[in-house]
């Protein structure tokens, strides 16, 4: 049984209300929030916490890790630069993805089953990593990167797929917080303290280790409870191919939310994607830098994931929404008042912890809608495709910060970032306004 997302509306002023997905429903309420106690005794929020670990480790293995290798061992810069390419599986996932709505496995689950043979997969091909020269052979290299990140996407796929199915609605905000927090914490694992660990232990110990780091993450994918209300899959390839698009655009103002999806985080991409530039150029320390975003930006990211998501099983998801989309957005002003007043520390850790925690608040509120928005029965390649879009606002805001801050100047270019938000609210405002009802699911 699939859940569509609608919203509640005021019948005696609009008589046909949007609805995103099945039907409308008259009668939702604000959803009860989870405490810490009871989180802890959530068999599927614990679990969905744990395996995001799995799903975190590859990405920070292959973007920041094997690059470092590479270029302890004095492989040449151009092949290191070529080397990113074996991302690509993570951004063309939606192209397999129905293959996993379609079929699985009967044990442990048609999801579970999907996440067990990538984690199998990850963990081979990262232990393989400790046999390998890439002196000797960047191909066998590059062949046994392409393993880890084919399977790392597929598990990605089916984790977010099961994410979908196992939520209930008041479990959305801060499930999808915690699996955020404990992502970004698996990350930080596989690329800033395994390339901390090699200036001790050697580069094959510290590939063996994180390859057995998926050992007790197995058996987490077989403690996991399965959904309590499993969905049919697909009657065809056919169908789980083509029904995703043809369920998600038969919904009222589909293509505004396929575009607000797109755009909810265009001014807090804008803002990012030229901070460490602009923080050098201002004349902070590499050291300062590097402190700055990756200690205090992490554990204001984590912390900003967990509240947000608190937050929005607290409050409900379109208050949650327009708060935190708001938030993230007049966030990046700091940084303008840095571009100011010139390198004072205190001032520069400050912005940088107000846009991190703002940001995780944002993006928990945000996987949250992606969770309502996918349909159960095709929720492998619904959730692919709405997180492809996602990604979307980060690889094209990249340009635009380049040309703004050029032509700007670093002062202006904040200053302004915050109206790159502008289109994303009215679009939020179209189908979700502040005085509207809550966000919810329908059966």
């Amino acid at each position: 049984m699939e859940r569509n997302l609608v919203r509640e509306a005021d019948l005696a002023t609009e008589p046909e209300p949007p609805v995103i997905g099945g039907s409308a429903d008259t009668g939702a309420r604000p959803l009860p929030s989870i405490g810490p106690i009871a989180f802890l005794k959530n068999r599927r929020l614990v679990a969905l916490a744990a395996l995001a670990i799995p799903s975190g480790l590859p990405l920070g293995l292959i973007l920041i890790t094997v690059p470092v290798w590479m270029s302890d061992l004095g492989i040449k810069i151009s092949t290191v630069g070529w080397f990113s390419l074996v991302q690509l599986p993570w951004n063309l996932k939606f192209l397999w993805a129905p293959i996993l709505d379609r079929f699985g496995l009967g044990w442990p689950g048609r999801r579970r089953s999907w996440i067990l043979i990538s984690q199998v997969a990850v963990m081979l091909g990262t232990a393989c990593l400790a046999f390998i020269d890439p002196r000797a052979s960047t191909a066998r290299l590059v062949l046994v990167a392409l393993v880890v990140t084919f399977w790392s996407a597929t598990q990605d796929i089916a984790f977010d797929s099961y994410a979908v199915n196992i939520m209930e609605p008041d479990e959305q905000g801060i499930g999808n917080g915690a699996r955020v927090a404990t992502y970004r914490l698996a990350m930080y694992v596989s690329g800033a303290v395994a390339i901390s660990t090699a200036e001790a232990l050697p580069w094959h110990s510290v590939f063996l280790g994180l390859a057995a780091l998926f050992l007790p993450a197995i058996a987490v994918t077989l403690w996991a409870p399965e959904p309590a209300e499993p969905s049919s899959p697909p009657a065809s390839l056919h169908e789980a191919v083509t029904g995703p698009l043809l369920e998600f655009f038969r919904r009222s103002r589909a293509i505004e939310i396929a575009c607000f999806v797109v755009l909810f985080k265009a001014a807090d991409n804008l803002a990012g994607a030229l901070v460490s530039p602009f923080l050098l150029h201002v004349g902070f320390a590499k050291i300062q830098i590097g402190l700055a975003q990756k200690t205090i930006g992490l554990v204001c990211t984590i912390l900003g994931s967990v509240v947000g998501g608190a937050l929005t099983s607290a409050w409900g998801l379109t208050p949650a929404l327009w708060v935190f989309g708001i938030a993230q957005s007049v966030s990046t002003l700091g940084y303008a008042v840095v571009a100011h007043v010139g390198p004072n520390l205190p001032l520069m850790y400050g912005a940088v912890a107000l846009e991190t925690l703002t940001a995780g608040m944002g993006t928990a509120a945000f996987l949250a809608l992606l969770t309502r928005l996918t349909a159960k029965r095709f929720s492998a390649t619904q959730y692919a495709l709405l997180s492809s879009l996602m990604g979307m606002s980060r690889t094209l805001t990249g340009p635009l910060a380049g040309i703004g801050a050029e032509q700007l100047g670093w002062t202006w270019f904040f200053a302004l970032t915050p109206l790159a938000a502008v289109p994303g609210m009215v679009l939020l405002w179209r189908f979700a306004p502040w005085s509207g009802a809550e966000l919810t699911t329908q059966s």
